[in-house]
């Protein structure tokens, strides 16, 4: 009796454990796919009511495949992109560009612009690592396109009607040096800005002078008609952070270069070493001022984080600074070269922003949170505690700001201290866009303020003197952007 009870038992067990599969399966079903024993919406009800917890799992476990099955394929064809892209590159000698799209986008304040897109045959910056795609610069009716890679194109330009002509290698002499060779690899090593100046070109980048410690040098060449460009190193810090410490982050490294009053000015990030900002025997977390005949380094502000946008603007100096999480700053610098003490703009001991929720996670794991709350606890005002307030800052949202530009009375003639800077952040919660701001003339308040949401990731901008253009650097296509005040 007991044995057949048992082979009873057994038998409900196998038929139960049947019938959960046929709930449970979208297809499968023990008396054939197309039977009506269990009617579908008694299925569903079974799935949903009775049975959640095993077709959650069983639905969690098909998403993690397919997903694995996706990123699988991203990464190879991420690779192909690469492999192509290197082999293309060199070859690529007087490519046309081709206007492949044309906006109009009404700002937030209803001013309408006109958004234009050139296509140039470059990666986009997600493929390549975050490593940056391009920046820009113009010379006389030539718009310079400067690649993070170490790659330099020009292209005619007309100050009045939106045309770029040509995507025209120039020759240099980059990558012969042994070390800038990994430029070439996705990653964040690159070159980080180009400027003209006295008819040179200049260029920052960054280098591992030894092994995993880092840090910016200068290079100049001359223009050479815009042929090829034989590069000279004239400058290194000299000082390198170390990749070993926690938290180091090159991306974080700054990098933007202006001229002051025979000064070449250079934005140094913190490479996520806060403990840099605040010291003044390091050159880390700092704007720079390198006199320009014996290469003496000055630091004329420190507390930094990030400054990824640099201007001048007669004796008054504007930057654009990332925060941690929310937080981005624009600040005023005055009277650089006139100062008791150096300037102090509180990074990282104010901050609007907050630690990343991974950045507290890894020092509560490492037990280092009270470390990272001592050195940076991120005080909300930056006077009351001795530091500098930004003209604007932006919370608690994240703007990644880039580069800032003056506008000028051709592209705008109602300008007066009006002032455009891109940002890097573009996702589905915080769009991509320029933002417009003036200043009263004291350089001390906002009088206006306006956003215009392009939808695209902005590396770099130029507003040409006598021209009715603005230039972008959109890394998300990537693409040439001339934007047109209508």
């Amino acid at each position: 009796m007991k044995k057949y009870l048992i082979i009873l038992f057994t038998l409900i067990l196998l038929i139960l454990s049947l019938g959960v599969i046929d709930i449970l399966s979208p297809s499968f079903s023990i008396l054939g796919r197309d039977s009506k024993i269990i009617p579908h919406n008694v299925k569903n009800f079974l799935k949903e009511k009775v049975f959640f917890i095993p077709a959650k799992l069983q639905k969690a476990d098909f998403l993690e495949i397919k997903l694995k099955i996706k990123e699988d394929m991203y990464l190879d064809a991420k690779e192909s992109n690469i492999f192509i892209y290197n082999n293309l590159i060199e070859l690529i000698d007087d490519q046309k560009l081709i206007l492949f799209d044309k906006r109009q986008i009404k700002s937030k304040q209803n001013i309408d612009y006109e958004l234009s897109l050139f296509k140039i045959p470059l990666l986009e910056y997600y493929v390549f690592e975050d490593k940056p795609i391009a920046y820009l610069e113009t010379y006389n009716n030539n718009l310079i396109t400067a690649t993070g890679d170490g790659f330099f194109f020009r292209s005619t330009i007309d100050n009045n009607k939106i045309d770029i002509k040509n995507f025209k290698k120039i020759k240099s002499n980059i990558h012969s040096f042994k070390e800038y060779s990994d430029i070439r690899k996705p990653g964040w090593l690159s070159i980080k800005d180009i400027k003209f100046y006295d008819n040179d070109i200049f260029l920052s980048i960054t280098e591992e002078v030894k092994k995993n410690c880092f840090n910016l040098s200068i290079l100049r060449s001359d223009i050479n008609d815009l042929k090829e460009f034989e590069f000279k190193k004239i400058y290194n810090m000299e000082q390198c952070t170390s990749s070993d410490v926690n938290e180091f982050l090159g991306w974080q490294s700054g990098g933007r270069i202006e001229f002051y009053k025979d000064h070449i000015l250079l934005t140094v990030g913190d490479f996520r070493n806060r403990s840099h900002p605040q010291n003044d025997k390091s050159l880390f977390g700092k704007l720079l001022a390198i006199n320009l005949e014996t290469n003496e380094t000055l630091i004329i502000s420190k507390g930094h984080r990030n400054q990824q946008g640099l201007l001048v603007d007669g004796n008054i100096i504007v930057s654009t600074e990332h925060g941690p999480a929310g937080g981005d700053e624009i600040n005023i610098h005055r009277n650089v070269f006139n100062q008791m003490k150096i300037p102090n703009y509180g990074w990282p001991e104010a901050s609007y922003g907050v630690h990343y929720q991974k950045v507290l996670n890894l020092n509560n794991e490492n037990g280092t949170y009270e470390d990272l709350i001592k050195i940076a606890p991120l005080k909300k005002s930056h006077k009351e505690n001795g530091f500098i307030e930004p003209i604007k800052y932006f919370a608690p949202g994240s703007v990644a700001a880039s580069e800032i530009e003056k506008s000028n009375k051709v592209f705008d003639k109602n300008f007066t201290n009006d002032f455009y800077f891109g940002v890097l952040r573009n996702n589905l919660k915080y769009r991509g866009r320029l933002y417009h701001f003036k200043f009263d003339n004291k350089f001390e308040k906002v009088i206006f303020e306006d956003e215009i949401i392009l939808k695209e990731r902005i590396r770099d901008i130029v507003i040409p003197k006598n021209s009715e253009n603005m230039y972008l650097l959109l890394e998300s296509i990537p693409a040439i952007g001339v934007v047109k005040l209508l």
